[in-house]
């Protein structure tokens, strides 16, 4: 089953192309503080799905919603009682390929909504397997419509050319309308060029203080302050380190100890050069790279700790 496409910042490198041509449409939609989980039909017409990373399935046949990982029971549950198969079946037809549906699952991390009205799951993509590339929105919409289930709203359609115009990097929030399920700014924006199938997301800073707030050091010790180490402090953030561990975990069904550390710290390191390459190039005097890995592998030991030991009180806590 296909996994989604990392999508970068507005201003990345990698997304050069969202902004390259003056005359191209952007299509500009609501992005949503979830997670990810994707949809398939397998050959026998069953309905599967998993997060980003894992496939929630046995011997190719889906698990039952109980069995799959915490986070997902009701999404997987959502998605079985809100898919029809048949339905999805007869899109493949007339596409004459398989296709992959991606959409938000919509679960507390750091903002909330009014989770009463919000969808449990909101179609943000599909893709055509065949042809190996996603629909334009309008087919998405489309795809949606038939199915019977949410697709995230549409904030603004702007040719690139008038999107410059009023664009100022250093006020990002101006360009993020009010979300549709919750009080207040929306988590960002996912910009979308449908001439050249690439995409960019905005996120505001409310989003990225509250992600500030809920990763920070809570009393530990800081880093010592030199040039490595500002980087690590900036980068390897509390935040940064603890959503690993939770991929590894949640999305990829691994066991919380301490043998993560065999993937984790290189797991941060290349989220970190993946995301921030340009604003370190820029900004560096001098990074010692072995040292900043060492250091990064030190947070990453400090706080997979305490999720190990906040996690046995909590199962202590229970019996």
């Amino acid at each position: 089953m296909k996994k989604y496409d990392k999508i970068k910042r507005l201003g990345h490198p990698k997304t050069e192309e969202v902004l390259e041509n003056s005359d191209d449409e952007l299509v500009i939609v609501e992005k949503f503080d979830g997670n990810n989980f994707r949809v398939q039909l397998n050959e026998d017409n069953q309905l599967i799905y998993g997060s980003r990373n894992v496939k929630f399935t046995e011997n190719g046949d889906p698990l039952p919603p109980e069995e799959c990982n915490n986070q997902f029971v009701d999404v997987a549950e959502y998605v079985r009682e809100n898919i029809d198969n048949e339905k999805l079946k007869e899109l493949e037809e007339q596409e004459n390929q398989k296709l992959v549906l991606f959409g938000e699952n919509m679960v507390k991390h750091h903002l909330e909504y009014d989770w009463e009205d919000a969808p449990q799951w909101i179609l943000f993509d599909v893709y055509k397997v065949a042809e190996e590339e996603y629909m334009d929105y309008s087919e998405v919409k489309a795809v949606a419509a038939h199915l019977g289930v949410e697709a995230c709203p549409v904030d603004n359609r702007i040719h690139v050319e008038n999107f410059k115009d009023g664009w100022n990097p250093d006020k990002p929030d101006s360009i993020v309308p009010r979300s549709k399920y919750r009080d207040g700014l929306a988590e960002g924006v996912i910009i979308r060029n449908e001439e050249t199938k690439t995409k960019a997301k905005i996120v505001t800073e409310e989003f990225k203080e509250k992600h500030r707030q809920s990763g920070g050091n809570h009393g530990e010790e800081s880093l010592p302050d030199d040039d490595t180490m500002s980087f690590v402090n900036i980068y390897a953030t509390d935040a940064r380190v603890r959503k690993h561990i939770k991929k590894l975990t949640v999305d990829e069904d691994k066991d919380l100890e301490m043998a993560l550390m065999e993937e984790l710290p290189m797991r941060v390191v290349e989220d970190i050069f993946e995301e921030e390459m340009e604003e370190i190039v820029r900004t560096s005097k001098s990074i010692q790279f072995k040292r900043f890995r060492s250091k990064v592998a030190d947070k990453c030991v400090k706080l997979l700790r305490a999720e190990i030991s906040k996690n046995a009180v909590k199962g202590g806590s229970s019996e």
